[in-house]
């Protein structure tokens, strides 16, 4: 039983508030194994069982055997059952952790069902205590025996012709050499998929619970591997096992790192679709190593990177202000760092590559954006409330607030009736005062509509006069250089 919100354990607890971050709770928000917990009562400390579906107890309500005063369950304290690990008590336990109980070989291959057919409940059913050992070595075996399955027709073939000739000696040397390979290519494949799972879903602002719950999600689900164990038709069926495991993977690390199903499927579909291609994607490298080495097309490398870095950052600032926008039928009044409660947007994207500022140098309320490190789903109750003391902090005629190294120019655009070629974010990077940005430097400003313009900075000037004459006609207050729009000081309509 671990608090949702930051994952500290919850057991034998009086108050119904979470100490570390002071998010409430009850046990009734929470499934239990039946009879797997000690539900205590509160003034005398009798023991009660749940019996029901979800461990709770029947009735909820009832008077106390020992005591007699009136109790519910939600006010009991909360303890496993005497002799029972805390991951007994969930509702579920992936089968391999339970092995000492069901026997290796058994525990081995239900977990191998599971992991082709009840991979979000795998997610589910793992202790909020990280094991990663030992779902690596049940991922090793499963892909140590597939591998080895899958090519052992061949291998017996190959030794019963050379017992015919008299030459068993090398081929059972060869051979022990290969099932050495075979297992130092399975160690190696399960790292590099962690690897780059994990941190594909890292950059997308997710898998803050750490590499270690990735691991077990991403090795508990490697059973659909084993199809490929089928002799002389393992090679041909290999692209069904590896696409069954990434799904698989990629339901189960959702669950297990709370992170939204959409990014772990991109995160998984990066190892799924790279490995396999490693042979296409060196030829292609040799060819523009060519290229570039010949001479390739003139280009600031700098600004385009850059440039391309703002454009990524544009897309999920402008979706979650059109969500909002959406939502409120109407213009957004809230501050910027608001949208890190989308899913869409973490605290790094709100900084470039060019800036002299760092995370603690950008305030939000009473907090500062290294306060919103790791890129949560959803706002902790602190970090909500510096986001509202931030957007009430903002003046009622502010028409363009900074924000890190953008800034916001949304107040007073309206999705419903205004023209999606309103700018509504500009990405303006906060230099030294000795190191001004140069004329050719690439500004990126997103519109309305989520489109992007790359525009320079020496050819700024007249791309905002004419956004201002867009404006004026929608009757909005014009907008200033985006380098005059400070983090302490919000650009405002003059008073009419």
């Amino acid at each position: 039983m671990n608090c949702k919100t930051c994952d500290y354990a919850l057991w034998n607890l009086r108050t119904r508030v979470c100490p570390e971050c002071g998010s409430p709770f009850s046990p009734a928000d929470f499934e239990f194994a039946p009879t797997s917990v000690r539900f205590c009562c509160p003034h005398c400390n009798q023991e009660y069982y749940g019996t029901d579906a979800k461990g709770h107890l029947v009735p909820p309500e009832f008077e106390c055997v020992t005591c007699g005063q009136h109790i519910s369950m939600d006010e009991m304290v909360v303890l496993p059952a005497e002799g029972l690990r805390e991951a007994e008590t969930a509702p579920f336990v992936v089968p391999w952790l339970l092995r000492a109980d069901l026997g290796r070989l058994k525990a081995w291959f239900k977990t191998v069902g599971w992991g082709m057919g009840l991979a979000p409940q795998v997610g589910k059913a793992l202790p909020s205590q990280a094991e990663p050992r030992q779902a690596f070595t049940f991922a090793v075996i499963v892909m140590f025996v597939a591998m080895l399955l899958s090519s052992g027709l061949v291998m017996f073939m190959i030794g019963l012709s050379s017992q015919r000739s008299g030459g068993i000696g090398p081929i059972l040397i060869a051979g022990v050499l290969a099932l050495a390979g075979v297992l130092i290519f399975a160690v190696v494949l399960l790292g590099i998929v962690v690897l780059l799972g994990h941190g594909v879903l890292r950059v997308m602002g997710e898998g803050s619970e750490g590499m270690a719950r990735s691991a077990e999600a991403i090795c508990y689900t490697c059973g659909p591997m084993l199809i490929c164990s089928i002799p002389c038709l393992g090679f041909y069926i290999l692209p069904l096992g590896w696409l069954w495991w990434m799904i698989s993977a990629s339901l189960a690390l959702a669950e297990r790192q709370r992170a939204s199903v959409w990014k772990a499927v991109v995160a998984m579909m990066v190892p799924g679709v790279l490995l396999p291609g490693i042979p296409i994607g060196l030829f292609v490298a040799s060819i523009f190593m060519a290229i570039s080495t010949a001479g390739g097309a003139a280009f600031s490398s700098g600004a385009t990177a850059t440039s391309l870095a703002s454009q990524s950052a544009m897309s999920s600032l402008t979706m979650s202000w059109r969500m909002q926008a959406m939502q409120s039928m109407g213009p957004v009044t809230e501050h910027a760092s608001a949208f890190m409660g989308s899913g869409f947007v973490y605290g790094d994207m709100f900084l470039s590559s060019d800036t002299v500022l760092t995370p603690a140098d950008v305030p939000i309320g009473p907090l500062t954006l290294a306060d919103f490190a790791g890129g949560p789903r959803s706002l902790t109750p602190a970090q909500a409330a510096a986001v509202k003391e931030a957007s009430d902090a903002l003046p009622v005629n502010t028409i363009a607030h900074r924000m890190g190294d953008y800034v916001f120019t949304y107040h007073g655009v309206d999705i419903m009736t205004m023209s999606e070629r309103m700018w509504v974010v500009i990405a303006w990077p906060v230099r030294a005062p000795e190191a001004p940005l140069d004329a050719d430097y690439t500004i990126v400003v997103a519109q309305a509509n989520s489109e992007t313009r790359e525009i320079t900075v020496g050819n700024f000037a007249a791309a905002l006069e004419l956004q201002n004459d867009l404006r004026a006609r929608y009757n909005l207050a014009p907008l200033p250089m985006p380098d005059t729009v400070t983090q302490e000081q919000p650009a405002v309509a003059p008073d009419q």
